[in-house]
């Protein structure tokens, strides 16, 4: 299970809360991190948390997290009897989740993030245990983008190969609704290496220029920094801070602001983002890269986007949000049946494990 906020984080809380409802049961076992987790995070009494925790005598740059949860894993896997293990990241999780499998003999399911992926895959080094991590596994889910690159790190194509929609938001939660907008923009995420690639120097000039009101819920290594720029803009009372959230506050700050800033330039991690479904799925519009408005509409197969895709364009008076002009969508069964369906397909993934 990833650490407790970011993309991968909450398409793991959301398959597993719907899964839950039926004749599934779970625990989990996670890490969290003061940069990258969220504060006050209500941890679910199926998910056992290690917080951070200074090692006495350790061997350098070494925090024993490795052992810290085997011994986690091993302790609720000795009470709870899990039928099939699975591992939502590759590190540091991989290697615990293959141990437990192994002592309890019980199939290995291995999803992966885009990051934890993308960002070793021209690594050698990491390369060689990319291959060996999914040849050991029972079941690698995978999803359309990279498919090819699961398939050439497996060496052969074969039917442990899983591609399943990496997400579909619950149309139950995620829908349209009248509600007071209290924000002009709404940015979630990571700031993290590719910060500038989110757009964000783009959206702080911006914010300056239309005196935009702005929330942003974030954290990460680089968030200092971004804050740094805030001051340096004078633009500090426009924005204000959350740290990360718990996914089910989402849907509430979403429908708190007038657009979702989803913006991805190439050169980063390119996932595609959680947001984006949420706000099309929510009604609300969102701001993204024109150059990836095909790949958005390829990847929500056939959901209409009209007057829900925005672009920064340069005006007279200064930068506008602009509605790009969307293709009529390809035939499209709706959101519920799209999440319906991504559901069952999960479903189905663990059934022929069984």
């Amino acid at each position: 299970y990833p650490p407790l906020q970011g993309g991968i984080s909450a398409k793991t809380y959301w398959l597993y809360n719907e899964l839950s409802k039926s004749d599934f049961d779970f625990r989990s076992v996670t890490v969290g991190v003061k940069k990258y987790t969220a504060k006050y995070r209500d941890i679910e009494r199926k998910t056992t948390c290690l917080r951070d925790k200074v090692i006495p005598w350790h061997l350098p740059e070494t925090t024993l997290l490795d052992d810290r949860l085997l011994r986690a894993s091993l302790k609720i896997s000795d009470e709870f009897r899990p039928d099939i293990i699975e591992t939502n990241y590759l590190w540091p999780f991989f290697k615990i989740g293959l141990l437990i499998a192994r002592i309890t003999g019980k199939p290995l399911i291995t999803r992966h993030a885009g990051s934890d992926l993308i960002k070793f895959y021209h690594d050698s080094e990491f390369v060689d245990n990319l291959k060996r991590y999914f040849a050991l596994s029972d079941a690698v889910v995978t999803n359309h983008r990279v498919e090819n690159w699961i398939s050439d790190l497996c060496d052969f194509r074969c039917n442990k190969i899983h591609v399943l929609p990496s997400y579909v938001p619950n149309p139950d939660v995620f829908k349209p609704r009248l509600s007071s907008k209290n924000y002009d923009v709404f940015f979630a995420g990571k700031i993290n290496f590719y910060w500038d690639l989110k757009g964000m120097k783009q959206l702080l000039d911006f914010i300056k220029r239309r005196s935009l009101s702005a929330l942003f819920v974030c954290g990460g290594n680089y968030a200092v920094e971004f804050k740094r720029q805030v001051e340096k803009l004078e633009i500090s009372k426009l924005i204000t801070y959350k740290f990360f959230v718990h996914p089910r506050q989402m849907p509430d700050l979403i429908h708190s602001c007038k657009f979702v800033w989803c913006w991805t330039e190439s050169g980063g991690v390119e996932d595609f983002s959680n947001l984006i479904w949420e706000s099309i799925f929510s009604g609300v519009p969102c701001i993204v890269n024109p150059e990836i408005v095909d790949k958005i509409i390829s990847e929500l197969r056939g959901i209409d986007c009209s007057n829900l895709l925005y672009t920064v364009k340069e005006g007279k008076s200064g930068p506008l949000f602009l509605p790009l002009q969307v293709k009529k969508p390809g035939e499209c069964s709706g959101r519920a049946m799209l999440y319906r369906q991504y559901i069952r397909e999960n479903q189905d993934l663990y059934r022929s494990l069984m």
